[in-house]
């Protein structure tokens, strides 16, 4: 499994990809599927999707982001819309806490795996552009729009 990612409804994701295109100067290589990614290969890959996990993340309810809550900023070597969200970072910590047998297995004699990335610190975030990205990205506005994301991408 690669990850599992929030993704917006097909409005939102329409208002999101106007905005690359009308930046596309600055946004040099847009993401082709719009998303926010709550689980990452590298942390915890044997979680096991079981019908108890499926359930929760299938029932995981639509929500809304405030733009009030939007900055656009580099993270890592990509250029991303970071938002705040409770439930998002709720589902992120469930995810990220659902250690499979193999895991525990691998784990209890020393072979656990190790990230490169310090995911204790996840930041929810919708990536906008991967590198490189034009460095006169602070010259245009944030964008402005509430984004609903309401379905799951496995």
């Amino acid at each position: 499994m690669d990850y599992i990612a929030l993704v917006p409804s097909k409005e939102s994701a329409a208002k999101i990809k106007s905005y690359i295109f009308k930046y596309k100067d600055i946004f040099l290589t847009p993401e082709r599927n719009v998303h926010s990614t709550v689980r990452y290969p590298n942390v915890n890959p044997f979680l096991d999707l079981n019908e108890k996990l499926l359930e929760y993340l299938f029932s995981f309810p639509s929500i809304t982001l405030d733009p009030r809550s939007y900055s656009l900023e580099p993270l890592g070597e990509s250029l991303v819309l970071r938002y705040e969200h409770p439930k998002v970072v709720e589902l992120h910590n469930h995810l990220s806490n659902q250690n499979s047998e193999m895991e525990k297995y691998l784990q209890s004699v020393g072979l656990g795996i190790n990230s490169p990335y310090n995911f204790s610190d996840f930041v929810p975030h919708i990536t906008l552009s991967q590198p490189p990205f034009g460095k006169d990205y602070k010259k245009i506005p944030v964008f402005s729009e509430p984004i609903t994301l309401e379905g799951i991408l496995i």
